[in-house]
């Protein structure tokens, strides 16, 4: 029997015959729910009800085998993110940078999802829940229950208009349970919450509906009269929802990536060594007459550089999907094509700055004039070639448990063409071979420009579970 039961016609959530599978499991049997605007609404059931996919379902992590969901009205499309603005997402797993502190969280969050950060509004959450002396701190400091404060705040600061919390009080002492019931108690009018957990005790008495599931199916639906006063955390700021428009998606996204990069200090450094190490082993291990000699340094030049480049591919989307922080990147109004470039684009940074590290050491050690621009522009050409590849398999490989060694061997044809054409072009430039290496310049650029077209369109499927 189908159990539907509206509050009202204003509907935030709409729900329909909703089928997902993993691998031969049905995980959600045609589900169908309609979640009124404004209301706190619980989802309760065991293990492996459904719960967790059902709210991966509405924020967009996921999509469904079959039927379809509504927010506010429209279609929902993973693909689009204008629909699907103003949710919040708090799931199992700390979704902070933990090389950055809290405020600088906070602040980044905030630009993903298009508001402003209200530091009122901010100091006053951090101070109740015992984390504004710690604002500075960075987040991989703080306890297992301090994290999960942080993700609790940063779900109210974003201003959604839909918050989707998943065991949301898991690791919180006592007094910090209350407290955040009180908050979400005190919630605007237009605020709708979403609550998953297997004990339902402590929260059914601000509920207005509590929804069970059993074997990924709705067993029971039933309506309820909230016993507790509305709360006393008068802070709530509240804005209409948007969708930060694509440049503003950018620049945040690329500041990220900047300062989980740099905050880290350590992809360009063991970039840098394992490629000069690569250049000092081929030299060690040829000799030769001079000409043998460039074609040697271009060779080992171009395949520490290629070898460099996969290690991008372990630390992008596959760092984030490891760190937890992932599931807030897709969960935000941004398109995934954004996801990549700002990726992407980060890869050419980092590789251009250990690239010209390896440039110099090379003509060092092989004694070779590679410092023209003829040859750096080549290097640079297949630099933008190799980070798009090594974005595109960081995507590919987030579900892979082996990804560390998965990640070289499938990025290796795709690599191929760009080694061949750079060598070729710097050979040429160095007058070793004839021609000017000019068209495999363009050949290396036009390459890559394929690279980040076919990526922008394929992303989304390649980050989904």
């Amino acid at each position: 029997m189908e159990l539907v039961r509206k509050l009202d016609d204003n509907s935030t959530v709409s729900i329909r015959n909703v089928y997902r599978r993993r691998g031969y499991s049905l995980v959600l049997n045609d589900v169908t729910l309609d979640i009124p605007q404004g209301s706190l609404t619980i989802v309760a059931g065991p293990n492996g009800a459904g719960k967790t996919t059902l709210l991966r379902l509405v924020c967009g992590l996921i999509r469904p085998d079959q039927g379809r969901i509504e927010l506010y009205g429209n279609e929902m499309k993973l693909e689009d993110p204008s629909t699907r603005p103003g949710i919040a997402y708090v799931g199992h797993s700390p979704s902070s940078l933990p090389a950055l502190s809290i405020l600088e969280n906070l602040q980044l969050a905030v630009l993903l999802f298009g508001v402003r950060l209200d530091k009122v509004e901010v100091k006053v959450l951090l101070q109740a829940c015992g984390l504004w002396r710690r604002r500075n701190d960075v987040t991989r400091s703080l306890s297992r229950g301090m994290q999960q404060k942080l993700e609790l705040v940063r779900a109210i600061v974003t201003r959604p208009q839909l918050m989707l919390l998943d065991e949301p009080f898991n690791a919180l002492d006592d007094d910090s349970r209350l407290l955040f019931q009180d908050i979400l108690n005190s919630r605007p009018s237009t605020t709708t919450v979403v609550i998953a957990t297997h004990g339902i005790d402590d929260i059914k008495p601000l509920a207005d509906r509590v929804i069970s599931m059993e074997n990924g199916a709705v067993k029971d639906d039933q309506l309820c009269m909230p016993v507790k006063p509305h709360g006393h955390f008068d802070r709530w700021v509240t804005s209409e929802t948007v969708v930060p428009s694509t440049i503003n998606s950018l620049k945040t996204l690329m500041m990220r990536e900047f300062r989980r990069e740099w905050k880290f200090l350590d992809a360009v450094p063991s970039m840098a060594i394992l490629g000069v190490l690569m250049i000092i082993a081929f030299s060690m291990a040829t000799s030769g007459p001079v000409t043998a000699g460039e074609s040697v340094a271009v060779g080992a030049l171009w395949a520490s550089i290629a070898f460099v480049s996969t290690l991008l591919a372990v630390r992008g989307f596959s760092a984030e999907s490891d760190q937890g922080s992932l599931d807030l990147l897709r969960s935000a109004p941004v398109s995934s094509a954004m996801l990549y470039i700002s990726r992407w684009l980060s890869g050419v940074v980092m590789l251009t700055v250990v690239s010209v590290m390896m440039v110099l050491m090379a003509a060092v050690v092989f004694n070779v004039d590679l410092f023209r621009m003829n040859v750096l522009g080549i290097v640079v050409s297949g630099v933008i070639a190799l980070s798009s590849i090594s974005a595109l398999y960081s995507a590919i490989s987030v579900p892979a448990r082996a990804r560390e060694l998965l990640a070289p061997i499938i990025s290796l044809p795709a690599t191929l063409p760009v080694v061949i054409a750079g060598s070729t072009g710097i050979l040429e430039s160095l007058d070793i071979i004839a021609g000017s290496g000019l068209p495999w310049l363009g050949l290396v650029l036009a390459y890559a420009a394929i690279i980040v077209s076919c990526s922008c369109l394929v992303i989304g499927v390649a980050l989904e579970e």
